[in-house]
């Protein structure tokens, strides 16, 4: 063989390997992907409730902060 094909058996050999490296890549990342979702989905409701807490505390922490924002002031001078 020469030099030439043996350069080019080697080129080959190389791209063949990282494009089925690419391919198995693509389809792992979108199986973890579909996985990923489908827990996100299932946990939707509780991520929402919590989400839906936390801005009720904020609200409240806010309201007391209006209520009492002289006393406040006084805690935390400048």
């Amino acid at each position: 063989m020469g030099s030439e094909t043996a350069a080019f058996l080697a080129f080959s050999a190389t791209a063949v390997t990282i494009i089925f490296l690419l391919v198995f890549l693509i389809i792992v990342v979108g199986m973890a992907k579909n996985r990923f979702l489908q827990s996100l989905r299932s946990g939707s409701q509780q991520i929402k409730r919590g989400g839906g807490l936390v801005l009720i505390l904020v609200g409240a922490w806010l309201v007391i902060l209006a209520i009492w924002a002289e006393l406040f002031a006084q805690l935390f001078p400048d």
